[in-house]
């Protein structure tokens, strides 16, 4: 979204956010510029790119990009422009060694920049959803394993909890963080819990009980940074820790898919 101008009133404070988005392949696929999109992904690096993804091992990067200001209420005045790129590769273990439901995850985070929220307003809710300190940072790492043409899966390894639970499919249109990660979550749990930017390790189990209902259970380390003084994601630095000896925390959700038929359309 480019020029696109949002209000939060956060303790009687305004910002107003224009956020320009970048993303590789998908917003590449659907880019009306082809000249454009020629430049930046050139046929012979397409070519190479899905050749890969059919023999299971598909890379991808995507930057994201955030010019905020503050303009009313808050601590101060400012604006800030930052970023994050997101480099991920996904292993289809059955394509590339015949390993029957197997796959494997991992991304990493690039970010730069400041955060207006920690540097302008103060709020318990960051505004943006990638806001973060600058690092390098590793996120998810974890192993997959379907049964049962899918109908179970079984993944353990380091992930994060919110992109499975407490998400909607609805809440894509906006960056504030609240839309992402719940803010009572995010203020209550030690260190914010496993969601952006600090991923912990876990055992997460998802079983399709019907064609509509799904149901989700999950087993992470309790605190993702450890105790201390410093800022989490400090004592967490480029997400190396692996803490497995916390506290544990866990987490259960059923999900209910539904259509409804509107004008003869689901």
């Amino acid at each position: 979204m480019i020029g696109t101008s949002y209000r939060f009133p956060l303790r009687n404070a305004a910002a107003i956010v224009l956020a320009s988005t970048v993303a590789s392949t998908g917003a590449l696929a659907g880019a009306k510029d082809e000249s454009a999109a020629a430049w930046l992904a050139p046929k012979w690096f397409n070519e190479w790119h899905d050749g890969l993804a059919n023999k299971g091992l598909n890379f991808g990067a995507t930057y994201i990009a955030d010019n905020i200001a503050n303009v009313s209420g808050g601590v101060k005045r400012g604006a800030i422009h930052f970023g994050r790129l997101d480099l991920s590769v996904d292993a289809d273990l059955d394509k590339l060694v015949g390993w029957t439901g197997g796959r494997f995850y991992a991304n990493a985070f690039v970010i730069y920049g400041q955060g207006l929220s920690r540097n302008y307003v103060m709020n318990l809710a960051t505004i943006s959803e990638i806001e973060a300190l600058p690092d390098q940072r590793l996120y998810n790492a974890y192993f997959e394993q379907s049964f049962f043409g899918d109908r179970l899966n079984i993944r353990a390894g380091q992930q994060a909890a919110d992109v499975e639970f407490f998400d909607s499919q609805t809440d894509d249109l906006f960056i504030n963080g609240t839309f992402g990660w719940p803010a009572i979550k995010a203020s209550n749990l030690p260190a914010g819990g496993p969601a952006p930017p600090i991923a912990v390790p876990g055992i997460r189990i998802k079983a399709a009980l019907t064609e509509n209902i799904t149901a989700f259970g999950a087993v992470f380390n309790g605190d993702p940074s450890g105790p201390g003084e410093a800022d989490p994601q400090l004592r967490d630095h480029h997400g190396l820790a692996f803490r497995v000896n916390d506290p544990p925390w866990v987490i259960g959700q059923v999900r209910f898919n539904y259509d409804i038929d509107i004008g003869g359309g689901g």
